[in-house]
């Protein structure tokens, strides 16, 4: 009897190890995540917009916006709402609550394939039925571009959709050109058959940023040099100010009217990955091998483990795993991406906005103070020799100044900042 069950054990171990070898290091879902780095994830966009404005708060909305966007009643001020996903779902509460935070002087960035029809029914969009909102055409690339000539470059950014690291075809979103009215709509960005995917709508005191292709905002196009500039370039849209990542909407409302009513304009037809995912968990797992394999193999172990009752002595101690610093992870990343391709001058910049901003929070100093006083103060506070101090500033200067940085220069400048971290008081 124990020799059949260890036969089929090994049996079932070996199916499983033949699907999940096939897919064991990529997860090609587009389900941009601010925690996945998985390559259609969000989690680069979502670090990087965390510290676009370091002075300012960044929150992750993770309940209804109405609960975090209002304070007592009121929208809140000087702030801007992002949302990045293939579908923005909101409710005619929720998307009335946006389009006041927008009204009060606020901006909201949404880069989705479908918007709620309660938000679009309320912007200059009203004489389009609301599924022609949106367009898409098929092909397995695009070229993106900008209007501003500040902001376009001769080379448009080209943009793939990956699955098992081959190119496939993909419902490339743009904006209906029959449904943007002339005069109310600034045109801001277009793919290489000018269909606009990208325009600022005028609502109240503030705008809506509206982009028709959250790909272009995946982990997998932001490790590119370009398409990170183009990220840069279409976020420069908004002002300084807090930002409030909704990660709340990209699920459907729990009922079939709510979610005919909240997201049933967008292109796709309801075959994109993040969308089947939330209408059925199961069916999400059961469509990709190596989860349906795990699934079958924890419904095995458990019908066995009821067969022979298994019983434990004592219960089992937890192991408690040490909190990950995933932001250093992420700050390793991005600076390997940086020395790589030798921008050693950028590394250094941000070696600067990193040492400024230790002296504001451990010491207490404003950095945009006179250079002679701030050195002085610091060399009071930290107990740090004077020509260490002045060999830093001239660093940074020298970092500022000369258009071409060393890997020499950028590797002694590390050296003298984390002495100073580790010998300061």
């Amino acid at each position: 009897m124990i020799g059949l069950i260890g036969l089929a054990l090994l049996l079932l171990m070996g199916i499983f190890y033949l699907f999940a070898s096939q897919n064991k290091k990529y997860n090609w879902v587009e389900n941009y995540s601010y925690k996945d780095k998985q390559p259609y994830g969000a989690y680069i966009i979502a670090n990087l917009l965390q510290s676009h404005f370091p002075n300012k708060k960044y929150e992750k909305i993770c309940k209804a916006p109405n609960t975090v966007l209002l304070k007592d009643g009121v929208p809140v001020k000087n702030a801007n709402y992002v949302f990045v996903g293939s579908r923005l779902y909101l409710d005619s509460l929720n998307a009335q609550t946006l389009l006041n935070f927008v009204a009060t002087g606020n901006n909201a960035f949404i880069a989705t394939k479908g918007a709620s029809n309660f938000l679009m029914d309320s912007l200059p969009f009203s004489f389009c039925n609301s599924s022609q909102y949106y367009a898409a055409k098929s092909d397995t690339i695009v070229n993106l571009n900008f209007f501003h000539p500040d902001l376009s470059s001769n080379a448009n950014y080209t943009y793939k959709r990956y699955i098992h690291n081959k190119a496939t075809d993909y419902n490339w979103g743009y904006f209906n050109a029959s449904c943007i009215p002339d005069g109310t709509v600034d045109l801001l960005g277009h793919d290489d058959d000018d269909n606009v995917n990208f325009i600022r709508v005028a609502h109240g005191k503030g705008y809506f940023y509206l982009h028709t292709q959250p790909i272009a905002f995946a982990n997998i196009n932001l490790l590119e040099k370009d398409k990170l500039a183009y990220a840069s370039k279409a976020f420069s849209h908004l002002p300084e100010g807090d930002i409030y990542w909704d990660w709340y909407s990209k699920k459907p409302p729990p009922t079939p009217r709510q979610r005919r009513n909240s997201g049933g304009n967008g292109v796709g037809n309801g075959k994109d990955s993040d969308y089947q995912f939330s209408r059925s968990p199961l069916a999400y797992v059961l469509a990709n091998p190596p989860l349906k394999w795990a699934w079958y193999l924890s419904l095995f172990f458990i019908g066995l483990y009821l067969l022979f009752r298994a019983k434990r002595q004592q219960r089992v101690i937890p192991i408690i795993e040490p909190v990950e610093n995933t932001s250093l992870d992420f700050v390793k990343t991005i600076g390997s991406l940086y020395f790589q391709q030798s921008q050693h001058r950028k590394l250094g910049l941000q070696k600067q906005k990193q040492f400024y901003n230790y002296i504001r929070l451990h010491y207490h100093l404003p950095t945009n103070q006179e250079k002679e006083q701030l050195i002085k103060k610091i060399i009071s506070k930290s107990q740090i020799p004077a020509d260490k101090v002045n060999s830093i500033f001239e660093q940074f200067e020298a970092v500022q100044t000369q258009k071409s940085f060393s890997a020499e220069k950028l590797i002694a400048l590390n050296q003298s900042v984390e002495h100073f971290y580790q010998n300061c008081k």
